[in-house]
């Protein structure tokens, strides 16, 4: 099929949300800014281009990087970071500590990895009549990512670039149990065939 793909341009950003204004340009007095990158070190790399644009926008700049053990751990190598904040946002914490437990009972997987996940959020309790009736605490992928890093952090993978089949689940919490979890990390065979036949 050779026609082209023609896709209409919407009229709003979002269903409930008119068309934003234009962010107003930081003038030369916007001195201190604060950059967050809650994850791995190779994300925090990605971001220098921006950390750099940050830094020459304006004169006097003082760029604070917000990040995780591993992303703190590349600041001293950054010449457009000035100081850094360490910080393990306590989702990615919680997965740490759990997967670290398992993993000491646990035979080792290699990559790829396929990982499935299901997410259990808590009911909001003052539901307004006619609100939505699924789950919206959290977007679905920074949950997942999140977990992911966790899970990373922890050693159930080797690195969070070996997955390559993700599935995952929001719902509900059901009465007596608890918001959170539950991960299944198998070795992708699906991938292994694929690279054993190439």
């Amino acid at each position: 099929m050779n026609a082209p793909l023609l896709i209409a341009q919407p009229t709003l950003a979002h269903a409930r949300v008119p068309d934003s204004p234009q962010l107003a340009h930081w003038g030369e007095d916007i001195k201190r800014i604060l950059c967050v990158r809650l994850d791995n070190l190779g994300d925090v790399l990605m971001t220098t281009p921006a950390l750099h644009a940050l830094r020459e926008s304006g004169p006097g700049r003082h760029i604070t990087l917000l990040g995780s053990r591993s992303g703190a751990a590349l600041a001293p190598y950054l010449d457009d970071v000035d100081d850094v904040i360490e910080y393990e946002a306590p989702w990615v914490a919680a997965v740490k500590r759990a997967t670290q437990i398992v993993v000491r009972h646990a035979t080792p997987i290699e990559p790829p990895y396929a990982v499935e996940l299901e997410i259990r959020i808590q009911k909001a309790k003052n539901r307004r009549k006619g609100a939505v009736a699924w789950p919206t605490v959290g977007d679905v992928d920074k949950l997942a990512r999140s977990t992911i890093d966790g899970l990373a952090k922890g050693g159930a993978l080797e690195d969070d670039r070996h997955v390559t089949a993700l599935t995952v689940r929001k719902r509900f919490t059901r009465r007596e149990e608890t918001p959170g979890v539950t991960a299944r990390v198998t070795q992708d065979a699906q991938m292994q065939d694929l690279s054993a036949a190439a």
